[in-house]
Order: structure tokens, then sequence, then C-alpha cells
């Protein structure tokens, strides 16, 4: 089953992470961004701006095809493809063959990043109440960093790809104030195949409809399971969104 980004937001049960294809307004560029729904709909929770990269690191144009598990990003060039998949609550994972990955934050007041590691960056959003760990896992990683007295003006991340395996991935991860330490990283494919599985075990505990209303039943089943977020704060338990769209305030 696919469908619509600019309709059906891309997420995973659990998860405040979401990723949607946005139209143009104020303040914001037509794009595919890396979202969170925390903090209510007073604000839509535009965190990154994704887009391929060719080999110059020029932006290309890219057609998403999305899963409940992954979202293919095809570049318009045919040379190079992305895949994104939330791996976990917390965590979004990205792989590309052919071709980069530019993240671009936009930051606010008191909005700042800084190197963690050689390999990881840490971006601190007080516009959205929470930090993003972005982190190296193949390829190569370039990040520019302005700073203008009171945040970083400009964040913006670039993957490009191994010479030698023409690859390349790394990892978003979400996170309030101290980063939980991973023993190891996954492979993107088992990442996969684990929601796979999660929605799957959703899918099938809904009811059974004719042929007829199939897809219906696994489009309503997929938003359901991902509009579950993770009990925190004043959520004591686990609890669903009526969207990822506008409506994360009931």
């Amino acid at each position: 089953m696919n469908f619509d980004l600019n309709i059906v937001p891309f997420s995973r049960r659990e998860s405040f992470l979401a990723i949607s294809l946005l139209p143009a307004a104020e303040n914001r560029r037509q794009g595919l961004y890396l979202r969170t729904v925390r903090g209510g709909d007073d604000k839509f929770g535009e965190a990154f701006l994704i887009e391929l990269l060719n080999r110059q690191n020029e932006p290309i144009s890219f057609e998403p095809v999305a899963s409940p598990d992954n979202i293919r990003l095809t570049a318009s060039d045919s040379l190079g493809h992305a895949d994104i998949c939330i791996s976990d609550s917390r965590t979004v994972r990205f792989r590309s063959e052919g071709c980069g990955i530019r993240l671009t934050f936009f930051p606010a007041a008191y909005d700042y990043a800084y190197e963690t590691h050689p390999d990881s960056w840490e971006v601190n959003s007080f516009t959205h109440g929470c930090r993003f760990m972005l982190t190296r896992l193949a390829g190569q990683m370039g990040m520019e960093v302005e700073w203008n007295e009171i945040k970083s003006s400009r964040v913006t991340a670039d993957f490009s790809v191994d010479p030698a395996t023409n690859c390349a991935e790394f990892a978003v991860e979400e996170f309030i104030t101290v980063l939980k330490p991973r023993d190891r990283w996954e492979s993107f494919d088992d990442a996969v195949e684990s929601v796979r599985e999660d929605y799957g075990h959703w899918l099938n505990n809904t009811l059974t409809v004719s042929e007829r209303w199939q897809e219906a039943r696994e489009l309503a089943a997929y938003i359901t399971w991902s509009c579950v977020v993770p009990a925190e704060g004043c959520l004591t338990r686990p609890a669903m969104y009526m969207s990822k769209n506008w409506m994360t305030n009931i």
C-alpha cells in the first residue's frame, strides 16, 4: 500500500516524528519535511527540510513513494535514490545510493548546533522543545553552521556517498535532555522489516472486509497505527491523536 505524503504523514506507532510534503508558506519553502508533532497544533512542527543532492552537491528533484515502513525518493535524473525509515519512536534512518541527502534546519531564537563527536552533531531546538542528534553511519558528513549572537542562523547537514560503495547512511535521533546511548545500530533493512512487522500485527487485528474495501482497510489501519504517540508528559499512557497533520491537541 502506498499513500500521498501531501495528505497522509509518514510516521509510526508511538512516535512524535512525522514526514510530510508541505506547500510553500510564510518562512517555509515547498518540500519534504521531517516534523515533530510535540507542542500541540499552534505550529506545524517543521524541523528539517529534506533534499536530494547530485554529485556537485546541488539539490535535485525527486519522486517520493511512501508505504507504512519506508519512503523511497527516486532522483529525477534516475541516477540515485534514498530510503527513509522511522526505526523506533525517536529515530529516523536515512540511506542513499548514487546521490546525497541534505537536511536544512531553520533556527529560531536560542536554537543552535554543535559537534559532540567526530561523526555526530547535536541540534538544540528551543522552538520544538527537543534536541536532535545527527549521526553519520556511512559515507561523508559536512556541516554548515553559522552563529549570530543568540542562535545558529543557519544549520545545514550534507551527507554524501562513500566513493567506494556509492552509498551514504545516517540517523536523526530526537531526545529531550540526555540521549540514551546505543550498543549498536541495526541494519537499515532490519529496521524496515521490524516496522513492517509492527504495522502488520496492527493490521491483522483490525476487522476484515471484502476485497473491494481492502485498500481502504489498510490505509485506515495505517492512519490509526501511525497516529499513536508515546506516554510522555501529561500523557500517562500511549494515546492516539486524531491526526499528525493538524489535530495534534486532540
